[in-house]
C-alpha cells in the first residue's frame, strides 16, 4: 500500500492579483477582437502597410454598400410600416420620400400608376 503524499496534485499558492481596470479589460477584447479578425481572415501574414491597405479597400465598400442600400431600405420600411398601419398598398407610407421630387412622384419611380 501507497502511504506516500502526491505534492504535485496539490494546488500551488498564487499571490492575489490586484484588480483589473475597466479601460484594461476593454483594451484586452479589442486586441483578442483584431487578432482573431487578422487570423481569420489571413492578413497576419502581411505586413502593417498591406494590411492597412486591405482594411481600407474593405471599409471603403461597406461605406459605399451602406449608403446605395439606404434608398432601398428607407422603400422597404415605408412600405412595411404603411402594411402595419393598414394603408392601401403601401402607397400612404411613400409620400414623405417623395416630398423633393417636382413632379409630385408622377415620374414612374415609386410603382405603377404613380
Amino acid at each position: 500500500m501507497d502511504t506516500s503524499v502526491n505534492y504535485h496534485a496539490q494546488p500551488q499558492y498564487e499571490a492575489p492579483q490586484p484588480p483589473r481596470r475597466f479601460h484594461s479589460r476593454v483594451a484586452q477584447k479589442i486586441d483578442r477582437w483584431i487578432f482573431l479578425y487578422n487570423v481569420t481572415t489571413g492578413l497576419y501574414m502581411l505586413d502593417w502597410w498591406e494590411r492597412c491597405i486591405i482594411n481600407t479597400v474593405f471599409l471603403i465598400f461597406l461605406v459605399v454598400a451602406g449608403y446605395n442600400s439606404n434608398h432601398y431600405l428607407q422603400m422597404i420600411g415605408a412600405g412595411l410600416l404603411a402594411w402595419v398601419w393598414g394603408a392601401d398598398s403601401g402607397r400612404a407610407g411613400q409620400e414623405g420620400l417623395l416630398a423633393g421630387s417636382d413632379d409630385g412622384g408622377a415620374n414612374g419611380v415609386m410603382g405603377v400608376g404613380s
